[in-house]
């Protein structure tokens, strides 16, 4: 009888702790609540199935969300995040507490986002480098095909990365239009090339305004540490003629 008014109090506090939002709180009774479920006797335990199956399976979603922040705010394999991702994925519809649901939900899709943000990034560094190695072989209309290709996955990157970072990727994007027209404009130009210039979405003056972003508590500014100096590093690189050492380094952003 007392074990099961004390699993009765504390599947009421851990409902009333998700109501208010606080997940962690609620976590913290996990082990008490199983502890004690297990110890019930058989006819007590079915009473309680339902209740504490429900708060288990709540729970437990929150808990996969949490490890896949964490992995992203320790700047993880981002395969390994899209992993938990896809596991969390088909678990979110059958979370019953109402808050919690719109918690995971929300935080799921940022974290979605923020993942997509990142592939993004990697293919930026792949196309930046292939606009300079088509450039040095003098295949000029291909280079400029790669840099229209990187204008959208600029973009794309611009709603996640902060002020620096999108600076940064700016100059690079900047950087490389003059290079083509470097090309364009030497004294051996192809005659049917006309003059490239940046796309008026990411002109500088929309680039070096700080976005407003809301806020997550999913930290996106760690893609700071994923993409500043490999970039910077690759472009001097790139623009020195070394292009396998700037492969080298793209290929482990």
């Amino acid at each position: 009888m007392i074990l099961k008014a004390r699993l009765s109090a504390l599947l009421n506090t851990v409902k009333s702790l998700m109501n208010e939002k606080k997940f962690d709180d609620s976590l913290s009774f996990y082990r008490r609540i199983n502890s004690i479920y297990s110890n019930l006797k058989l006819e007590s335990k079915e009473e309680f199935f339902d209740e504490v199956e429900s708060y288990n399976f709540n729970i437990g979603v929150y808990f996969k969300l949490k490890e896949a922040m964490a992995l992203f705010e320790e700047n993880q394999d981002i395969e390994l995040i899209r992993e938990k991702l896809h596991r969390i994925e088909g678990l979110i519809e059958s979370v019953n507490n109402s808050v919690l649901h719109n918690y995971v939900r929300e935080n799921y899709d940022k974290l979605l986002n923020a993942y997509t943000a990142l592939k993004q990034k990697n293919i930026f560094a792949r196309r930046l480098f292939e606009i300079y190695f088509f450039l040095d072989a003098n295949l000029i209309d291909t280079a400029i095909e790669k840099y229209h290709e990187i204008i959208p996955i600029f973009n794309t990157l611009a709603r996640y990365a902060n002020y620096d970072q999108r600076s940064e990727m700016y100059n690079l994007l900047n950087d490389a239009q003059k290079a083509i027209q470097g090309k364009i404009d030497a004294p051996n130009k192809q005659k049917d090339l006309k003059k490239i210039e940046i796309p008026k979405e990411v002109q500088r003056k929309k680039v070096v305004k700080p976005l407003k972003v809301k806020k997550t508590k999913v930290k996106v500014e760690n893609l700071h540490k994923i993409t500043k100096d490999p970039l910077n590093e690759a472009s001097l690189l790139i623009k020195s003629g070394n292009l396998s050492e700037a492969k080298r380094i793209l290929s482990k952003i």
